[in-house]
């Protein structure tokens, strides 16, 4: 009765450094092939990533965190004046064209 929903997280290797440090025997037909496979080892972070972007349960991820935690960030600080410096580009482009 806790359980308020499902939602998705993934362990946050880029902060916590994880690399495919770990090597494995590769099976075929339940025997040793003779190769290797790397696999992630992960590093002992407690850090996630929760997908706040899954569209069956957005509104209630939104409502239980934090909105320092949901805000969006904008890639570009003046997103119109770069979309003006796109254009002009693209214009650009276009006439060098013919």
């Amino acid at each position: 009765q806790d359980i308020k929903f499902k939602f998705n997280a993934q362990y946050d290797c880029e902060t916590a450094k994880c690399e495919a440090t770990g090597k494995r025997p590769i099976m075929q037909e339940r025997r040793l092939s003779g190769r290797v496979e790397k696999f992630i080892i992960h590093e002992n972070v407690d850090r996630y990533l929760i997908n706040t972007h899954a569209f069956h349960n957005a509104d209630l991820l939104r409502a239980t965190l934090p909105r320092h935690l949901t805000v969006p960030i904008p890639l570009h600080d003046d997103r119109a004046a770069y979309h003006r410096g796109l254009a002009s580009d693209m214009q650009k482009a276009h006439g060098e064209k013919k």
